[in-house]
């Protein structure tokens, strides 16, 4: 059994668990083939940075040869309003994941049943798309509970919902290239304050994550920054069959996945350790 254990110390996000895969031995080359296998013109690209002292690896993606600038987390929110995050306060993780859903404007959106589409027309093996699209189908579950609106109802805007098509999908095919055969987490480490979006001023955690986190152990911190976002919350909540300590196993790989910001007092980064025991860990709570 290979197990990879994410030690969530300090949130999660989509890109960082990209960057612990490739920072854990995951070959960069290898990722790119699965992720063209999507047919949307994204490339990834990855560069070691400094997060509070650890090195880690921190990986950025261009869609069609435009960067994707980390602009703060942005989330899905329903409605006809430009949500616009206050990216003044000090955002630990600087995804650039999410677009909001907007309605009307002059943004291009997309719903759950457009990323589903480009996720089953794709080549991926078929085990990555049918976890990919239940990773989807929860995050956009989780935001129309959040928001009281039915599910196909919820956009994304067309540049963020690709990006996270990226992100997602290559976490999945990632961990198959390496061979894991079991997924385990940390209780999810959360921050605190408030982030701004033209609906209001919601507070940190934002509604959305804590829908995905239903059951989920998390630690408060009084960080405040967004250190989980829903792309990461998604990932994690649906891959982790358990949440606690790291196993008793021999390990064989760690990787530092890093975000976006470097503040001075935590590493910003995700954690992932690779290691090996002889059967499957029990659930853990």
């Amino acid at each position: 059994m290979l197990i990879a254990y994410f030690d969530c110390f300090s949130g999660v996000s989509g890109d960082m668990i990209l960057g612990a895969l490739i920072d854990a031995g995951l070959d960069l080359a290898d990722l790119q083939a699965d992720i063209d296998r999507l047919g949307i013109g994204a490339r990834l690209r990855a560069s070691s940075v400094d997060r509070c002292g650890i090195r880690a690896t921190y990986v950025e993606v261009d869609i069609d040869g435009q960067p994707m600038t980390p602009a703060g987390e942005q989330h899905q929110h329903t409605g006809r309003h430009s949500h616009d995050h206050d990216h003044d306060h000090n955002h630990q993780h600087h995804d650039h994941e999410h677009g909001h859903d907007h309605e009307g404007g002059d943004h291009q959106h997309t719903h759950l049943g457009d990323i589903l589409a480009i996720i089953d027309a794709s080549t991926l093996a078929a085990d990555v798309k049918e976890t990919a699209c239940r990773v989807f189908r929860r995050l956009t579950e989780a935001e129309a509970e959040v928001h009281g609106r039915a599910v196909e109802d919820v956009g994304l805007h067309e540049v963020g919902s690709l990006d996270a098509i990226v992100d997602i999908t290559g976490a999945i095919a990632g961990l198959r290239r390496l061979g894991v055969t079991q997924v385990l987490s940390s209780p999810l480490h959360v921050g605190t304050g408030t982030v701004i979006c033209a609906h209001g001023r919601y507070p940190v955690p934002v509604p959305g994550v804590l829908a995905l986190c239903r059951n989920v152990p998390l630690v408060q911190t009084d960080i405040e920054s967004e250190l989980v976002t829903p792309t990461g919350a998604a990932l994690i909540t649906t891959l982790a069959e358990g949440y606690g300590p790291a196993p008793a196993m021999t390990t064989v790989g760690t990787g530092y996945g890093a975000g976006g910001r470097n503040p001075a007092t935590t590493p910003n980064v995700v954690r992932l350790r690779l290691g090996r025991c002889r059967r499957a860990v029990g659930r853990q709570s």
